[in-house]
């Protein structure tokens, strides 16, 4: 049974890295920011499970340190220059 979970996973994982492809390539992997900025918010209004699967591809493919494994929630802040995702701590 775990072995076909992660394989689904996997898989779902592999699909979002190829939706994701495309808005990579436009931001030239990270290095415009604005353009950057525009995708990051966007995918950013993805609800749930699918938008999350998005966000980790997205990030995986634009930063220097992000695992596709962790769960992206709303409110991550992407730290300069190291381009390393960090989730904010809300009070």
């Amino acid at each position: 049974m775990k072995l076909v979970r992660h394989s689904i996973k996997r898989m779902v994982q592999g699909i979002a890295l190829v939706i994701a492809f495309v808005p990579a390539v436009l931001t030239l992997f990270g290095r415009l920011p604005a353009v950057y900025s525009f995708f990051a918010q966007a995918f950013a209004l993805g609800p749930g499970l699918p938008g999350s699967y998005l966000r980790a591809a997205y990030y995986k493919l634009t930063l220097r340190e992000c695992s596709i494994d962790r769960h992206k929630p709303l409110g991550l802040r992407v730290s300069g220059k190291t381009g390393s995702a960090k989730v904010l701590s809300v009070s």
